[in-house]
């Protein structure tokens, strides 16, 4: 979808996921909440596709952005440093 946004303008969309619904195997933990290894996985692939903002709704808390925050602050630090 991310692509498909990029393709139809020219501006980079924002990603902010509402996660809650739904619900692929091993992704979620016993809460039904997206774990954040798997959130962080969606998130590079938005980034990868072109978003530059990427956050987040229902199904996805502050370990999340944590996460998110200090992996992608890690890969621009490589990509400067390349």
């Amino acid at each position: 979808m991310t692509a498909q946004l990029r393709a139809a303008c020219p501006a980079r969309p924002a990603i902010v996921p509402r996660l809650s619904a739904a619900r692929p195997a091993g992704d979620y933990d016993a809460d039904g909440l997206i774990t954040p290894a798997a959130y962080l996985g969606f998130a590079q692939q938005w980034r990868d596709a072109g978003a530059s903002l990427i956050g987040g709704c229902c199904g996805v808390g502050p370990q999340h952005i944590r996460l998110l925050a200090s992996c992608m602050a890690a890969a621009s630090e490589s990509a400067g440093s390349a």
